[in-house]
């Protein structure tokens, strides 16, 4: 039966180069202790390898507050959890494991407050292991007591890296865009915003880099946005945003969105349409207009005979 965990600070997979994580759970034992501030670095570890090699890394945990904690270090698999960067740790071995190559080099240990400890992992990756990505997070199990740690009541806090493994060969790369386009159809004004969905039908994470470029109805490059650039997993799908912050005042736009992907920079495409119409604006500038117009209708008489004595005086 396949078991999947939550993992409680989701990581965002987008996180590649960001330095440290502060986990702070209010649902667990640790909690009760606002002085236990655990951090890890760095949270992700993107690495390539071939066959038959070995790949040595290392974490470090932090330990800001001022109590001690038990840290046991582990390693497993992670799967995408929805479409937003959030994963879940999972017991179920695909083709896609990683953790089981995976050799921690420390184990159970205290962290006094105040204190940090590297923690090496090394990566053996088989001689017949298969071309493609490979996923498992490196962790650290926590409990404020050794006795926590030992029979397990501390099972759900966790704080950890994510580490995506490359394996040389030949990879499947196939990313598709699922759709694209604006959050509403028209706006009043800016900010014009911007939904993308990508599909990674390939084996391996990839992470596109995607610009939005904008013209006017008359074909008239009028704007570009840069889309941020965020892993996808195998066979996952990722939601991207983007805002566009001074359009003009008013229009039909059309939006396409390019975006490169993969070791070969392979291309994908799509487009969407929208319009800025500022109604409260041309709302207002009607009102006024029929209201002068009754008024000059109202007072047509009056005018007519004012116009008529001008002339007669002449």
């Amino acid at each position: 039966m396949r078991k999947t965990r939550l993992l409680v600070f989701a990581l965002p997979i987008l996180l590649a180069g960001a330095v440290v994580a502060t986990w702070v759970s209010p649902q667990n034992a640790l909690a009760s202790d606002s002085a236990t501030n655990i951090s890890i670095s760095p949270l992700t570890f993107d690495l390539s390898a071939s066959p038959g090699d070995t790949v040595t890394n290392e974490i470090l945990i932090r330990n800001s507050g001022s109590s001690p904690v038990v840290i046991t270090p582990e390693a497993e698999d992670f799967v995408a959890d929805g479409e937003e960067g959030q994963v879940s740790l999972t017991e179920s071995k695909s083709t896609y494991s990683l953790a089981s190559w995976i050799q921690l080099g420390t184990g159970q240990f205290t962290l006094n407050g105040g204190q940090q400890q590297r923690v090496k992992f090394v990566i053996r990756v088989p001689g017949n292991a298969e071309p493609g990505g490979h996923y498992a997070s490196v962790f650290a199990h926590l409990s404020p007591t050794l006795a926590g740690a030992t029979n397990g009541s501390g099972v759900g806090q966790k704080i950890g890296a994510l580490v995506l493994l490359r394996v040389g060969g030949d990879a499947k790369e196939d990313a598709k865009i699922n759709s694209f386009s604006t959050t509403k159809t028209s706006y009043e004004q800016g900010p014009v915003g911007f939904d993308l969905r990508v599909l990674n039908a390939g084996s391996v994470h990839v992470k596109p880099m995607g610009v939005i470029a904008i013209t006017d109805a008359f074909g008239k490059k009028v704007g570009s946005i840069t889309v941020d650039q965020k892993n996808i997993l195998p066979g996952a799908t990722r939601h991207f945003t983007a805002s566009w912050t001074n359009p003009p005042a008013f229009g039909k736009f059309n939006a396409t969105i390019l975006a490169l992907y993969g070791t070969g920079n392979k291309q994908i495409t799509a487009a969407t349409t929208f319009w800025i119409i500022p109604w409260k604006v041309i709302g207002l500038w009607t009102g006024i207009i029929f209201a002068v117009l009754v008024l000059l209708w109202l007072a047509r008489r009056r005018i007519k005979n004012a116009v008529k004595a001008f002339l007669d005086k002449k």
